[in-house]
């Protein structure tokens, strides 16, 4: 969608390319999801949470595009977009997710949640990294 500039409000994308699947990075995504511990262990990695079965997270994520207005990433847009660049970061190559019920979440201001769908994503080489642009642009010159 985006080497077609088919997202609205973002550019077409010069050389986006598919991710592949990772077994590495889906195993080290189980055994961080497992814990049901609702913070980030590493860069490179995108959390969700949900009460309800059919919440689609990869989805949710890539509609924070309607958020983001493209330029390099910084503290400002991050907060809420990040998830979204992430996804759509050029040089990642790998991703691995993976997807744990668990009776209870920990959340890092001390509360729980109970019975909460916990899906982990980790991606490599990781990206969101602040003064970059995510992708390049397909209307730029070499």
């Amino acid at each position: 969608m985006l080497r077609e500039g088919r997202v609205p409000g973002q550019p077409a994308a010069k050389s986006i390319q598919n991710l592949t699947w990772s077994s590495q990075l889906e195993d080290d995504a189980k055994a961080w999801a497992m814990k049901c511990q609702f913070q980030h262990a590493t860069a490179g990695e995108n959390l969700a949470m949900s009460t309800r079965s059919n919440r689609d997270p990869v989805k949710m994520w890539f509609n924070e595009h309607r958020r983001y207005k493209f330029g390099p990433v910084s503290m400002e847009n991050v907060a809420g977009t990040g998830h979204y660049t992430q996804v759509i970061w050029e040089n990642t190559k790998e991703l691995g997710c993976y997807r744990h019920l668990c009776d209870k979440v920990a959340l890092s201001d001390g509360r729980t949640i109970k019975n909460a769908y916990y899906t982990v994503c980790r991606y490599l080489p990781p990206g969101n990294f602040l003064g970059q642009e995510p992708y390049v642009r397909a209307d730029e010159t070499d």
